[in-house]
């Protein structure tokens, strides 16, 4: 028995850890365009898929994104919930919830002067071959942009960057 809750508290203190660890990569990501962001906000869960919405997207459109990206996720669990044994609708559920998520790390590489489509493709690609790929890739572009020293060439309202809270919104 204490055994059993030994591995359970330290399975939960792994997937707590990785989960510090991935909100500190998007804080060093938003942290680029927004010095007002706090470690501490990028812990809260949902609260930090908005800030990376808000930063790709800019304030306006960050807010419809995020409701419209959660309540399509929603619905697609929904419906996929059916089909776990059908390949194909998992592969187009997993290259869905891949899009929602590349869309928005593309454009902020975009913004740091990356291209585009690179970014778009290395975060989509992966997830039509396996899953653990695609998260080791994933990991390792937002390392790229988190840790590399680019410095941001336009906000998302097409503004000059000049790491401002005023500018965002």
């Amino acid at each position: 028995m204490l055994e059993s809750l030994i591995g359970l508290l330290a399975i939960i203190a792994f997937i707590l850890g990785l989960y510090a660890i991935m909100n500190y990569i998007n804080y060093r990501i938003v942290r680029k365009f927004d010095n007002t962001v706090s470690y501490f906000e990028m812990l809260i869960p949902f609260w930090n898929i908005y800030l990376i919405d808000r930063t790709a997207l800019g304030k306006p459109y960050a807010y419809y994104y995020f409701l419209g990206s959660l309540m399509f996720i929603i619905v697609l669990s929904k419906v996929t919930e059916n089909y776990l044994h059908d390949n194909i609708i998992m592969l187009a559920s997993n290259i869905i919830n891949a899009l929602l998520f590349a869309t928005p790390m593309a454009l902020i590489a975009q913004n740091l002067g990356k291209n585009l489509w690179v970014y778009w493709g290395l975060m989509v690609v992966p997830s039509v071959i396996n899953i653990v790929i695609n998260c080791i890739v994933t990991t390792i572009v937002m390392l790229v942009l988190a840790f590399d020293k680019s410095k941001p060439t336009s906000l998302p309202d097409g503004e000059k960057a000049n790491h401002s809270i005023d500018k965002l919104g």
